[in-house]
C-alpha cells in the first residue's frame, strides 16, 4: 500500500482523485494547497490530514507533486532530502541545471521518482506497441498537438500556469512516440513563437533525431495553442503506409498509400485522460519509479540550441 500526500489540488487533481480513489494500492493521507477555501472544499475521510505548508506533511511515504512547473524542483527537493519517494506531474523541471540536480539527489538519498507522463498511456499508442512489429521503423514521425488556449483573444489561467506550449505539451507527445520508440535522443532544432502579453511561447516547433541500434528516425513535433480545437496526433510514416494514432478519438488508422484509403485498426472506449491516467498509476503502482526513460527525454527537451 502506497501511503500517498498530494501537494498541489488543482487542474491535474481533479483529473486523477476519482482514479487515485479506485486504486486500491493507492491510499491518500494528506493533502497541501496554498488556497484556503480549495483545500477545505475537498471531502476526504476524516483522517486526512490537511494543511497549507507542504512542509508540515509528514505521514506519507510518498508525495504527488500538482503544482505548477517551475515550483517542481523546490519542492521535489525539500521531499527528496525528507527521505520520501516522488511522483511528479510533468514536466519534471525546467532547466537543464535542476534536471541534472534533481538526478544527483535522487542517488545520494536513494529515492524513486516517478514521471507523470500520462499521454504514453493512451490506449491507441499501447494497442500499436502490442500489435506493430517493432523491428519495422518508421520512415519519418510527425506529431500536431493543438490547443484551444485562447480565450476572447487572451491565454487562459490555466495555460499560462503550464509554462508555455513547448516544455507543457512537446513532452507530452514526445512521450507517446519515446515509449513506441526508444533509445538515444536529441534535439536537432527548435523555433517558437510568443504571446506577446504574457511572454509565454504558444507556438512550438521542434525536431528530435532518435537512434535505436544505429538506425536514425526524425520526430518533427508542432504545439499550437491557439487552435479552435483540441488535436493530438501523431503520425508514423512506412514505406507504404502512414498510421494515424489519432489521441482525441484514441484510435489507430492506417492510411494505405497504394488505394488512398482509410482503415480504423482499433478505436477504444471511455474518456481519454481518464485512461491515461488510470493506466498511468497502475504502472506507477507497479513501478514506483521510470526516472530513466523520463530523463532521457526532458534531457533532450531541456538541452539549449
Amino acid at each position: 500500500m502506497i501511503n500517498l500526500a498530494i501537494v498541489g489540488l488543482g487542474n491535474i487533481y481533479e483529473r486523477t482523485k476519482s482514479i487515485i480513489a479506485q486504486n486500491h494500492n493507492i491510499n491518500i493521507v494528506e493533502i497541501c494547497d496554498k488556497n484556503e477555501v480549495l483545500l477545505n472544499n475537498h471531502i476526504l475521510d476524516e483522517n486526512v490530514f490537511k494543511t497549507t505548508d507542504y512542509k508540515l506533511l509528514s505521514k506519507s511515504d510518498t508525495i504527488m507533486i500538482n503544482t505548477p512547473p517551475k515550483t517542481h524542483f523546490e519542492i521535489a527537493k525539500y521531499f527528496i532530502e525528507n527521505n520520501k519517494n516522488i511522483i511528479l506531474e510533468k514536466p519534471l523541471v525546467t532547466t537543464i541545471e535542476e534536471l541534472e540536480q534533481l538526478n544527483e539527489l535522487r542517488l545520494k538519498h536513494n529515492i524513486k521518482i516517478y514521471s507523470m507522463l500520462h499521454y504514453s498511456f493512451g490506449k491507441e499508442i499501447i494497442w500499436w506497441k502490442n500489435q506493430s512489429n517493432t523491428k519495422e521503423l518508421p520512415t519519418e514521425i510527425v506529431a500536431n498537438f493543438h490547443e484551444p488556449y485562447y480565450v476572447d483573444g487572451k491565454l487562459n489561467s490555466h495555460s499560462i500556469s503550464l509554462g508555455g506550449a513547448y516544455i507543457d505539451s512537446t513532452i507530452n507527445s514526445l512521450s507517446g512516440i519515446f515509449s513506441l520508440f526508444y533509445g538515444e535522443i536529441k534535439l536537432k532544432h527548435k523555433n517558437l513563437k510568443y504571446d506577446t502579453a504574457t511572454k509565454i511561447d504558444i507556438l512550438a516547433k521542434s525536431e528530435f533525431e532518435i537512434i535505436i541500434d544505429n538506425k536514425s528516425i526524425q520526430a518533427q513535433i508542432t504545439i499550437d495553442w491557439n487552435k479552435d480545437i483540441k488535436e493530438r496526433s501523431i503520425y508514423l510514416f512506412y514505406k507504404n503506409y502512414t498510421i494515424h494514432l489519432d489521441g482525441k478519438n484514441q484510435q489507430v488508422i492506417k492510411i494505405n498509400f497504394d488505394n488512398n484509403t482509410n482503415e480504423i485498426l482499433y478505436k477504444a472506449d471511455g474518456i481519454s485522460i481518464e485512461n491515461h491516467y488510470s493506466a498511468m498509476l497502475d504502472d506507477f503502482v507497479k513501478k514506483a519509479d521510470n526516472f530513466d526513460f523520463s530523463y532521457k527525454l526532458h534531457k533532450a527537451i531541456l538541452t539549449n540550441i
